[in-house]
């Protein structure tokens, strides 16, 4: 009796061994995410159940450090559905999940380079992943109907993954650099060998079906231009160009470039209202956003990759809304390497705040930055600002302080 007993108990826990294991792999990574909610992008591992059966993954563990495999575990309960993927946000601290139901571990995964561990609840290694050096905002795993591990097109959490490739296109060049101009201009645009060129003058990103670049673009009034290369690789990170023709300004220039879905579109857009009860510009939303400086004689000080946001208390009400800008490194640089302030020493900044006018209108302009000047010298912190005009997309939006 006691045998039978025994062997059924050993039947179930290999029964059990098996199931749980199920050869549920690290389908896909993403180690500098580019994708904030609410000034957070967490990197991230996903794991696939390529089994016909659900896999009960409770107690595994997930480490980015072979010698420590034990860092962080799957609780109770956790498991991957038949054919399908879940989600681990890698946070880089301790994190108390309020119960959200999505799985955060306390250790982030370093861009440089990482070594990512999947071992059962007994300790036994079930995988062992090297990711070497990453893109940023580019994920890295076993393409859709792939073997091994490449970089892939388009990051796909929690869904199948993308075509893959083992390196990302280098961007193209732009003959002519963004600027000020008395008359037209002709911009030649190049790219390495075997590479083609798409382009875009709406402010989104080049993808596979905007248009292709056949012969120098020929520019007569102020606009700006978007290129990016495409081949047998990840596309190429984006080159963005403002061109001001005949459209001179007697103070610095911000020309912000990005998608007008991230901008005006009601479902999405950060600057608007939107149709729910919670205004689009109330939410936190944060994309984006290609940051051009020209300071007051023209001279091109930064042209980066960033992100944006709706900024302000009740102002935000206002047609011209404040805009938060960030340095991301996802996006290139982590800050923004010049100084706009000549009260300041400062040779870069992390954020920079582009106010518009306060909720009792045109006042604020002059009175804000004026009374805060006032501080200079008293040994007291203060925001402090330069005048600047902004242009979105090309089009002209208005006088801002820059703070």
């Amino acid at each position: 009796m006691k045998s039978a007993v025994l062997g059924a108990m050993l039947f179930l826990l290999l029964v059990f061994s098996a199931h749980a294991s199920a050869g549920v792999v690290i389908s896909e990574v993403m180690a500098q995410n580019g994708e904030y909610r609410n000034g957070k992008a967490y990197d991230w591992i996903e794991l696939y159940n390529p089994d016909g059966r659900k896999a009960d993954i409770s107690g595994y563990f997930l480490s980015d450090d072979p010698d420590s495999p034990r860092k962080w575990a799957f609780p109770s309960g956790a498991s991957v559905n038949a054919g399908g993927y879940t989600l681990v946000y890698c946070t880089g601290s301790a994190l108390d999940v309020n119960g959200d139901g999505a799985y955060y571990a306390d250790f982030a995964i370093s861009a440089s380079g990482e070594t990512l561990v999947l071992s059962d609840p007994g300790g036994t290694l079930v995988q062992i992943l090297d990711i070497g050096s990453q893109y940023g905002n580019v994920s890295y795993g076993i393409p859709d109907g792939g073997a091994g591990y490449l970089f892939l097109v388009s990051p796909t959490p929690g869904k199948r993954n993308s075509a893959g490739f083992p390196v990302r296109a280098e961007s193209p060049a732009i003959g002519v650099p963004g600027g000020f101009y008395s008359d037209s201009v002709a911009v030649p645009v190049t790219a390495g060998d075997g590479l083609e060129i798409r382009y875009t003058l709406d402010g989104s990103v080049p993808d596979e079906s905007s248009r292709l670049y056949r012969e120098p673009l020929h520019f007569a009034r102020t606009a700006v231009l978007r290129v990016r290369a495409f081949g047998l690789a990840v596309p190429s990170s984006p080159v963005t160009a403002t061109y001001f023709i005949n459209d001179s300004s007697p103070v610095p220039v911000i020309s912000l470039t990005t998608d007008e879905l991230y901008l005006f579109n009601s479902r999405t857009g950060a600057l608007v209202a939107g149709t729910g009860s919670t205004p689009n510009y109330e939410k936190e939303l944060e994309y984006p956003v290609n940051i051009e400086y020209f300071d007051k004689d023209g001279v091109q000080e930064i042209n980066q990759e960033g992100t944006f946001t709706a900024a302000g208390h009740s102002a935000r009400v206002n047609s011209q809304k404040s805009i938060a800008l960030y340095a991301r490194e996802a996006y290139g640089e982590g800050r923004f390497h010049f100084n706009p302030f000549p009260n300041r020493d400062y040779t870069s900044y992390k954020s920079l705040l582009l106010r518009s006018a306060n909720s009792d209108a045109w006042s604020t302009r002059l009175r804000d930055p004026v009374i805060s000047a006032s501080a200079k010298g008293l040994g007291l912190l203060y925001q402090d600002a330069t005048p600047v005009v902004v242009y979105i997309n090309g089009r002209y939006w208005g006088h801002y302080n820059l703070r």
